[in-house]
């Protein structure tokens, strides 16, 4: 059930065409990034910039619809990048450590447990 949340926000995040690049390419994390315990800070920074970044992707979906030209479209799929690159730089972390909790909770059902919590209590 967590883990299915987890994959859930985790889909919905990172599922898109238009999505930017760092946001698109989460790959298997590496023996070091699971090794890496990470701080309660850093899991309710992380939870704070996946819900911002759930809520940007949300209110752009609609305007790329109605976009006139691929052009228009190209034009708002960068400022949707740069918006969410800039609400997970907000929350403290960087747009890489934002990737590596993202993938990390993706294959560790305890990681996806704690950040679960964080989810639940956090309101943007």
């Amino acid at each position: 059930m967590i883990r299915s949340s987890i994959l859930a926000i985790a889909f919905a995040l990172l599922g898109v065409a238009w999505a930017p690049l760092p946001f698109a390419q989460v790959g298997q994390p590496t023996a070091e990034q699971t090794a890496e315990p990470y701080s309660d800070a850093e899991l309710q920074s992380f939870a704070e910039a996946a819900l911002e970044v759930k809520r940007i992707k949300a209110g752009y979906a609609s305007k790329l619809q109605a976009a006139a030209s691929a052009e228009e479209q190209q034009n708002l799929k960068e400022a949707a990048s740069q918006e969410m690159k800039r609400a997970v730089e907000e929350r403290g972390i960087s747009v890489d450590k934002y990737q590596e909790i993202l993938a990390n909770a993706l294959t560790n059902p305890e990681l996806a447990q704690r950040i679960n919590k964080y989810f639940e209590g956090t309101r943007v």
